[in-house]
């Protein structure tokens, strides 16, 4: 008895410390680092003459943390401000002129020198601002504003670098993005919560109505290891709750008008010419065994008005898929509007039934249906791979990227979409994991639509490379024969000391690219390059947020496994450590398996110990200023050859 006193008195004292326990802050030195002032993130417009400065900081605050969260249907959201509930927010907007035309007064302060970031006025109180979207004509930008109510529209005006709120409603920001731009760049279709959502059922509290009940049809298959699936009749109602809206048209002048009455809008996306809008919706049945993505949809193409034109597909929902990596679903899929026509629906079609193990001699077919949308759909290509991307040119070129994770092989042809019997020229054939001999990126233009499609001069393209080789990384541009396959080198960057990252081709006929520029210890500012002349222009002058890592040792360790293969990972030592001392360090390493098919490009080094230390989310490289050595991204690769499959045993 007395014993049960003593251990009662104890937890009596005890408790009231731990009850004022309060969060704990790491050692100064890892501290500091933590609660750096971030440069901002960056966002250019295509023309390259105005860019966003975007303040943000490293972590988001206990409150955002401490905030709800439900998981229905593989999407986290916040109940109670229909957003998800791990976007990443920003905090304040400057525009930064890139040319002399905007926005409004800024100047150079001399030659050489930065442009001068002009605050945005106007902003909310305690912003907190995401999906930042650039009008068609780019003249304004978009975003949204969390607010304690919910999720605000608001507009940025570049040339006058003000903004404003645009309209009373709350958007929902639960399923994909919130709104997209007319064509016009007057106004912009929104989802917004509808008035006649019902009170969410408290799953913890509720007591259920009947069963939970999952209807098999009988059929064999695997499925995938998903996250935050649909439990419960309750999760369902939920999740439908949460994932309706009301499409509104709100225009930049005047008063918001209802666009299309309360859905399940998963995306919105308006033709180049304007005339019409696909719109996807999800609908039920749900489902307890696969994302909401695989649920049962529809998508259907409207008139601007929001008449009904057409219904594009009508699919059940699939829980049920063949098994591998590259199966795929059996139904039409990727409807996307053609970037280079007014109106031009675009769409992908497996010709193996969606089932890897099928042998065929092409695995999918791109297909497209011209506005009215009354033909009869027509072939454009077929590809030996899963189809990847396309990325349209003109009407006499446009360049599909398909690929096979089996074998890690992807393949890029050129053809011609208005005349797809004239041939097919393969442009690359290669390994995906095979960095070295990657040929970059197409690089892009605005058209008279105001898309974003290839940058063609007679019948060549243009590649912005990262460059790296057994030498080191070196970035490039290149030309590329659309009709060949040739490539020529334009430029590449001849830096031994620091990176130089091509980031857009703002104007290739003056040669003038966007690029950033850093050292282990200069933090990645902005610059134009004409690639085809010396000149180099400063555009931002960003000081380091991370000085106190400012003279850590960093070197590109080597290091060569039992069966031969040669790896890398980057070394950090403290900058007091005396190499050759012979003094030993505790040492944390960060490592993560990746698997490759060869074992030529498991081997390949693609760190650059010129790159800025940068101590990111979760980074181990913070615990360098405490005397630790970090061997950060260590190369730890699982190879399986052949027939062989890594992880396989």
């Amino acid at each position: 008895m007395n014993h049960y006193l003593l251990i009662s008195l104890a937890c009596l004292i005890t408790l009231p410390v731990s009850a004022s326990l309060n969060y704990q802050e790491p050692v100064e030195g890892i501290a500091s680092l933590a609660k750096a002032q971030l440069a901002p993130s960056v966002r250019v417009n295509s023309n390259g003459t105005a860019m966003l400065l975007l303040a943000r900081s490293l972590y988001p605050p206990i409150a955002t943390l401490s905030e709800p969260e439900l998981r229905l249907g593989g999407l986290r959201v916040n109940p109670q401000k229909n957003i998800g509930s791990r976007v990443r927010y920003y905090h304040d907007i400057k525009v930064q002129a890139l040319t002399d035309a905007n926005p409004r007064d800024a100047a150079k302060s001399g030659s050489g020198d930065p442009k001068r970031a002009m605050p945005v006025t106007g902003l909310p109180e305690k912003p907190q601002l995401a999906y930042f979207s650039w009008s068609p004509d780019e003249q304004a930008v978009a975003f949204t504003h969390t607010s304690p109510t919910g999720v605000e529209l608001w507009v940025l005006d570049v040339a006058s670098v003000t903004a404003r709120r645009l309209s009373k409603h709350l958007l929902n920001a639960n399923l994909g993005s919130p709104f997209t731009w007319a064509a016009d760049s007057q106004s912009i279709l929104s989802k917004i919560v509808p008035k006649s959502r019902a009170t969410l059922i408290d799953a913890g509290r509720s007591v259920p109505t009947g069963p939970t009940v999952s209807v098999s049809q009988g059929e064999k298959a695997q499925n995938r290891t998903y996250q935050d699936l649909l439990k419960s009749p309750a999760d369902a109602f939920n999740f439908e709750q949460l994932t309706r809206s009301e499409l509104y048209r709100i225009p930049l002048k005047g008063r918001a008008t209802l666009w299309q009455p309360a859905a399940l809008y998963a995306s919105v996306a308006v033709s180049p010419d304007g005339e019409y809008v696909m719109v996807t919706q999800v609908k039920r049945p749900f489902s307890y065994l696969v994302p909401y993505y695989r649920f049962a949809a529809e998508t259907n193409i409207h008139t601007d008005g929001g008449k009904l034109v057409t219904q594009l597909i009508d699919r059940p929902v699939e829980e049920t898929r063949a098994k591998g990596f590259m199966a795929t679903t059996n139904e039409k899929r990727g409807f996307e509007w053609r970037a280079d026509q007014a109106a031009t629906i675009t769409w992908v079609q497996a010709l193996d039934g969606g089932d890897p193990k099928q042998a065929v001699p092409f695995r999918d077919e791109l297909l497209e249906l011209k506005a009215p949308f009354t033909d009869q759909p027509r072939s454009l290509i077929k590809t030996q791979n899963r189809l990847r991307q396309v990325h349209w040119g003109d009407e006499t070129m446009a360049v599909v990227d398909d690929i096979w994770y089996d074998n890690r092989n992807t393949k890029s042809y050129a053809f011609n979409p208005s005349d797809p019997g004239t041939g097919v020229v393969t442009l690359f054939d290669r390994n995906l994991q095979d960095e070295y001999s990657d040929p970059g990126q197409f690089a892009t233009t605005r058209n008279a639509l105001n898309q974003s499609v290839l940058a063609l001069e007679d019948g060549r393209g243009y590649l912005l490379g990262e460059g790296f080789s057994d030498a080191g990384q070196f970035p490039f541009v290149d030309t590329i024969n659309l009709r060949l396959g040739t490539t020529q080198r334009l430029y590449q960057s001849a830096y031994t000391d620091r990176v130089e990252r091509l980031l857009s081709a703002i104007d290739l006929v003056t040669g003038t690219l966007l690029v950033s520029i850093e050292s282990p210890n200069t933090y990645p500012n902005y610059y134009l390059r004409n690639m085809r002349s010396p000149s180099l222009t400063q555009v931002t002058d960003f000081e380091n947020p991370y000085a106190a890592l400012a003279n850590t040792q960093k070197t590109l360790m080597t290091y060569e496994r039992d069966e031969g293969l040669s790896l890398s990972g980057t070394l950090y030592l403290p900058e007091s450590y005396q190499a050759g001392s012979g003094a030993r360090l505790p040492l944390l390493l960060w490592a993560y398996p990746v698997e490759y098919k060869d074992a030529q490009s498991a081997g390949q080094t693609t760190s650059n110990p010129n790159a800025f230390t940068y101590p990111y989310y979760g980074s181990p490289i913070f615990w360098v200023t405490q005397g630790f050595a970090v061997l950060d991204d260590a190369a730890f690769p699982i190879v399986g050859e052949g027939d062989a499959e890594p992880n396989d045993s």
